[in-house]
């Protein structure tokens, strides 16, 4: 199935230098010596039980080192993981190398600066995220936080330095002393450790805990990583740069095998004496406990990865077998990581159980020994040097009993493996290899590390990959419920889930399956389904990562778009029905609110009319007439203030009516300027709070200026125009409800070339006032420019409705119709156009080539000729008018018209080139071979600027013209011209393959003529070319039916008819032949030849009265043909 594994690097990068930003102004104030000594302090423990080979740093660097680790020492402070100064040679940085070269991974790996920002912001967390770290005294840390049941454990494992100042340390690693340790490490390649056992509470399980500790003591018998060469390993197809050794995979063992065995057997037996040897002895060393001596004799045989990379993987599974027992855990851990068990097959799901097996026995077996520290401690350094995969491929293996403090560390190290590829800003790299482990099938590890997944922020990119997860999990858990059905059964419930309407895991399921001659319909058939019923049921495809063809999106900026969209629709539909809710929630309350406003007070004005009724009178109607005076009086207020303010709005009015009338007067004055001045006197006399007006007023200068524009040409038309765009822009923000503003605004859009926006304003103007057809006839030239042709033919029909004697409305009917393939309504319309405008020199033109298209030229002629009235000097006119003259056979007036259209002020050197060719063509059917070559040659000349159609034409006639008067090697040279231009040029194919043909070359022109043959099966010279070419190659059965193919284009063609019965003849049917030549005797009396191959064809029938008597006839009507032959033949048969 297609990943995006390379989409979200652009987003890490982002947030990287977000995170850079953001954590600037705390930035820690260390030097670059500190930081420095810092890593160098930090890789120390987890050197303690490998070869230190690493730290051979120049005698400077060692002297800074020393000076910060003693200042870190005495202030017993931790750095958390610092990885800007490690060599970024692990797994999450290396993936980034699976679609580019070495070169565009060292370009893309993250600098100093960015890691240090992710280390600064780790180390701001609380304190139960820094679980993993590598110096000794933090995991010390780290092991009483998440591990309480061996808390009073002293660290396991401290180097034992022969110096006084480690001593004195008292069992913290000094980076002076570990230093001088690294030297002789790097000399004597052997270095030996000591490891201080772990305190139990029990002794048995201390006294168990020696033996095997004292077997570590020497070196691990794999060299470091950073000291190995680079390897590649194919994990499905894709390329993953590794710095521990890659072991060759049983296949690969297999194949090296099946390769020997070709080899000569002195070789063989040579190499395999060698292998036998190396391994026999290295086996029995291990077998008696000393792996010691041969996984560190680098001399013995070469390495001792010479000597593993020979075994096979039964054999390396029991060599690691042999070193857990031995208690040899490391070594035995690197040797099942070396192990390549990728892809899906059922063998390598066996080779990963069986690795994962012993991963968890060797981890079972050190916990037994109290020496789980050492595994863990192992896992923590493939982190810290960014062994990521290994790392989790070792804590995936190991099984812990849940909730126990085990557990919690082994889940503490898998999110430290996970936090640091994040913290990195390799977020998108860790999922490219989630990814791969998808591709090779580790469906249950893959969706245990995308739990462990945790991705802080709101923000678009943190969404993004969010999503990524979610849908990479929704991936794995189908892959994982499918990977034991069959293709049919994986397409049966692909059916099933569209039906349940779970699309998503149908086209997982789908884009999982690869497609063959037997299944690839019903797939593409089944994803069509989904896309479709997904649409129906309102479900965008694309915030799940598919497109419209239900194919994964390479790209997750496009996944992201999608994803937008649908929310936002669910924001604005979730809002509209809060909107509704809210509302009639407020009209409610407000209803309750009155309806119990009104009873209290029905109540209060009862029980003080029952109180105190005679008095409550006197004073309600003392109170009724102050009231009724005190309204009359606001009344009246009111009344004259709304009086005064309307008096007020209306001067302001008309003083706007005024300006507008006065600015359109001067408009007629040709006063532009000043008619713009007033109108922007009129907009600043807008009264307040009356859009309406406003909109409708603005829009009437603006309509006034563009109407003006219309009439006027050059900068005084652009001028108003823009005047009046911008009086459009200002009405459309007051109000959107004036037709005359949308249709000025279309009309922009559309000089413009913005066509979409101009089919939006006109749409609407059509909308506010359907009856306008000018606002539909422009709408359909938009549609027409942007080929929408049905919709732009029923926006100029409804402009025709409402004014069918617009004639540009009927001529753009008739052109988008004959672009429909319509040509009988096109020619209708055209000819509507010139029946209301008779002077419509392009309704002609249209007509004309409607009528040309439809054979009818003579029509065309007089259609052409009518517009030659309207506009004498138009040379495209004459150029058709050529042309129909040229098909009516008329050639004389075709050359007149030719020539007419080449003295038009309007020709160029395009056109001419084509008038030249024209003319060549007039003039060779007229048999004027040397006028013709002129033209021909003119039009060669001039070809350059012509389309690529036109060019391979003219080089054609050139070329036959050549071929005419006998230039047959210059015809060639323009006939391979031709057909460089143009492969399938069916005449050059032609031409080319007789020339060949006459040449003796009868395969080359063959394969021309075949050429031709399939870009036009029905052209007479084609086949008939071909039958005589296949005669001549003696493969008459081919040659009869391409005779056979010219006869059914020319069925009385004489020639082709004689050229079959030769072929019949040659392939000895002679009865076909004889009825092929008795037809053409009859028709032809006087051809001799024909009674004389007839006569023949009798002769090799055996019908000798037959011969006899053409031969005879032959000797009474032409007693001069082939006399001698004749009398010999009648000789015979006497």
């Amino acid at each position: 199935m297609a990943t995006n594994q390379n989409s979200n690097k652009d987003l890490d990068k982002e947030k990287n230098a977000a995170a850079k930003k953001t954590s600037s102004a705390g930035k820690m104030t260390v030097s670059s010596t500190e930081t420095k000594s810092t890593v160098k302090k930090t890789t120390v423990s987890s050197a303690e039980k490998k070869p230190v080979a690493k730290k051979t740093t120049a005698s400077s660097e060692k002297a800074k080192t020393t000076a910060v680790a003693k200042t870190a020492a005495s202030k017993k402070t931790v750095e958390t993981k610092t990885s800007t100064a490690k060599k970024n040679s692990g797994l999450l940085e290396k993936s980034k190398a699976v679609r580019g070269s070495s070169a565009s991974v060292k370009s893309t790996e993250p600098k100093v600066g960015v890691k240090k920002t992710s280390v600064e912001k780790k180390s701001s967390l609380p304190e139960t995220k820094k679980a993993v770290v590598s110096s000794a005294e933090t995991k010390a840390t780290v092991r009483k936080s998440s591990v309480p049941s061996i808390e009073k454990k002293p660290v396991a494992r401290k180097t034992v330095s022969s110096s006084a100042e480690e001593k004195s340390a008292g069992r913290k690693s000094s980076v002076v002393s570990e230093k001088t340790k690294t030297s002789s490490v790097a000399r004597t390649s052997a270095v030996k450790k000591s490891v201080e056992p772990k305190v139990f509470t029990e002794e048995k399980k201390l006294e168990s805990q020696k033996a095997p500790l004292q077997k570590t003591v020497a070196v691990s018998s794999l060299p470091p990583k950073n000291s190995l060469p680079e390897k590649k390993e194919e994990t499905g197809g894709v390329a993953i740069k590794r710095t521990e050794p890659v072991l060759a995979s049983s296949f690969e063992l297999e194949k090296k095998s099946a390769q020997k065995n070709i080899e000569p057997e002195k070789m063989k037996d040579k190499k395999s004496n060698k292998k036998l040897a190396a391994l026999l002895i290295f086996l029995l060393a291990v077998l008696a406990g000393g792996g010691f001596f041969v996984l560190n004799n680098q001399n013995f045989f070469g390495s001792k990865d010479n000597a593993v990379s020979e075994l096979s993987v039964e054999e390396k599974l029991a060599l690691a077998q042999k070193l857990i027992e031995q208690g040899n855990y490391e070594e035995a851990l690197k040797i099942l990581l070396g192990i390549d068990a990728s892809g899906n097959s059922e063998t390598a799901k066996e080779l990963r159980n069986k690795i994962s097996a012993l991963i968890n026995e060797a981890f079972s077996k050190a916990f037994e020994n109290g020496r789980e520290q050492e595994i863990l401690d192992f896992i923590q350094s493939l982190i810290d040097n960014d062994e990521i995969k290994s790392a989790l491929k070792v804590l995936n293996a190991i099984k812990a009993e849940p909730d126990s403090p085990l557990k919690e560390r082994l889940e503490s190290l898998k999110k430290s493996a996970v936090d640091k590829a994040i913290a990195d800003g390799k977020t998108s790299e860790l999922l490219s290899l989630i990814q791969q482990m998808i591709d090779d099938g580790n469906f249950s590890e893959v969706l245990e590390l995308l739990n462990t997944i945790s991705i802080d922020g709101d923000d678009e990119i943190s969404d993004m990959l969010k999503n990524k997860i979610e849908r990479m999990k929704k991936q794995a858990q189908v892959l994982q419920a499918t990977e034991n059905l069959s293709d049919e059964e994986k397409l049966a419930l692909a059916q099933r889930l569209i039906d349940e309407g779970k699309f998503e895991e149908a086209l997982i399921l789908l884009n999982t399956l690869n497609p063959n001659e037997k299944n690839q319909d019903k797939i593409k058939a089944l994803k069509k389904q989904a896309v479709e019923k997904a649409t129906q049921a309102g479900i965008d495809l694309g915030e799940f990562g598919f497109d419209e063809n239900g194919n994964p999106i390479l790209s997750e900026e496009e996944i992201l778009r999608h994803r937008n969209e649908a929310k936002n629709k669910r924001e604005i539909e979730a809002q509209k029905i809060q909107d509704e809710k809210n509302e009639a929630e407020q009209k409610a309350l407000e209803e309750k609110k009155a309806r119990e406003q009104k009873a209290l007070e029905a109540e209060r004005q009862k029980k003080a009319a029952a109180a105190k009724k005679a008095q409550e009178e006197k004073l309600a109607r003392e109170a009724a007439a102050k009231k009724a005076e005190a309204e009359r009086k606001a009344k009246e207020k009111a009344l004259a203030e709304q009086k005064a303010k309307e008096a007020a709005i209306a001067r302001e009015k008309q003083l706007v009516e005024n300006y507008i009338s006065h600015g359109k007067q001067l408009l007629s004055e040709n006063k532009n300027k000043e008619a713009v001045a007033e109108f922007y006197n009129a907009e600043k006399n807008l009264p307040a709070e009356e859009n309406t007006f406003a909109g409708k007023k603005l829009g009437e200068s603006a309509s006034a200026l563009f109407d003006s524009s219309e009439k006027k040409s050059g900068t005084e038309k652009k001028f108003l125009h823009d005047e009046a765009v911008k009086f459009a822009e200002k009405s459309f923000e007051k109000s959107k409800e004036e037709p005359n503003v949308m249709f000025i605004l279309g009309m922009d859009a559309l000089e413009k070339h913005n066509y979409a926006s101009a089919e939006n304003f006109l749409r609407n103007a059509t909308k506010k006032e359907p009856g306008n057809s000018t606002y539909f006839y422009q709408l359909g030239r938009v549609l027409a420019m942007q080929k929408k042709y049905n919709e732009s033919l029923a926006a100029f029909q409804t402009s025709i409705k409402i004014n069918g004697n617009f004639a540009p409305a009927h001529y753009n009917s008739g052109f988008v119709c004959e672009k429909l393939g319509k040509n009988k309504e096109a020619l209708a319309s055209y000819r509507n156009a010139i029946k209301i405008k008779p002077d419509y020199e392009n309704a002609f033109m249209g007509a004309g080539h409607i009528l040309a298209e439809e054979k009818n030229y003579s029509e065309a002629v007089k259609s052409y000729s009518e517009a030659v009235k309207i506009n004498p000097s138009r040379a495209q006119t004459y150029q058709e008018l050529g042309s129909c003259y040229s098909e009516l056979k008329n050639y004389s007036l075709a050359e007149q018209n030719f020539l007419k259209a080449l003295s038009c002020p309007d020709s160029t050197v395009e056109k001419n080139a084509l008038t030249y060719y024209n003319l060549s063509t007039v003039m060779f059917a007229q048999d004027k071979k040397n006028e013709a070559f002129d033209f021909a040659k003119k039009a060669y000349d001039n070809k350059e600027k012509t389309s690529s159609e036109v060019k391979s034409n003219i080089s054609y006639n050139l070329g036959l013209l050549n071929q005419e008067l006998g230039n047959e090697n210059e015809a060639i040279k323009l006939y391979q011209e031709t057909l460089n231009l143009d492969s399938n040029h069916v005449k050059a194919n032609t031409n080319l393959g007789m020339i060949l043909l006459t040449k003796n070359q009868p395969d080359a022109a063959i394969a021309l003529l075949l050429k031709a043959y399939k870009n036009d099966s029905k052209n007479f010279e084609v086949n008939n070319n071909l039958g005589s070419a296949y005669r001549d190659t003696g493969d008459f059965e081919n040659s009869v039916r391409f005779y056979k193919n010219a006869l059914d284009i020319e069925p009385e063609n004489l020639t082709v008819k004689e050229n079959l019965a030769k072929s019949y003849t040659s392939a000895k049917d002679y009865k076909n032949a004889r009825l092929i030549y008795e037809e053409l005797v009859k028709k032809q009396q006087t051809e001799w030849p024909l009674f004389f191959e007839l006569a023949k064809v009798c002769l090799a029938q055996g019908d000798g009265n037959g011969a006899e008597k053409y031969l005879l006839y032959l000797q009474s009507k032409a007693p001069d043909f082939k006399t001698s032959e004749v009398n010999g033949l009648l000789a015979e048969l006497q």
